[in-house]
């Protein structure tokens, strides 16, 4: 089980071009809190040239709080017609699946890959990531 809380901000935008086409986006910032419950299965695999390790990971999310993000806009000649549209970022609940394979070399050197999904309600996102970590 886990829990994971993310702040992103992002802040106004004045776009460049003729005055007519031009917009002011507000700055913008949300707060996320998912929680995630499942099971996780891992297998290691040693060999002559290091060890393998695969793992799987299979849960439910759930979203905490808002997921609307609504986002003002305006053009730069007409400040005053402003608009806005609103998104849901993530669905309420959610499956997740996630699967990788790490190979160790040595105490100091791990080269990593991973591929995982989640879906729920009409949403649908794949991921993907490399990785590779030297300790030194």
């Amino acid at each position: 089980m886990s829990f994971n809380y993310a702040n992103v901000f992002r802040p106004g935008v004045n776009e460049s071009g003729p005055p007519a086409t031009r917009l002011h986006l507000d700055s913008q910032r949300m707060d996320a809190l998912r929680s995630s419950i499942g099971m996780d299965g891992s297998m290691t695999v040693p060999s002559r040239h290091g060890k393998v390790t695969a793992h799987v990971r299979i849960g439910w999310e759930h979203e905490w709080m808002g997921r609307d993000v609504t986002q003002n806009a305006a053009f730069a000649v007409w400040p005053a017609a402003s608009f806005e549209t609103t998104n849901a970022v993530l669905p309420r609940n959610s499956a997740s699946l996630r699967a990788g394979l790490n190979w160790q070399r040595s105490a100091r050197y791990t080269v990593g890959a991973e591929l995982g999904g989640l879906w729920g309600s009409g949403y649908k996102a794949l991921q993907g990531q490399l990785s590779m970590r030297w300790t030194f």
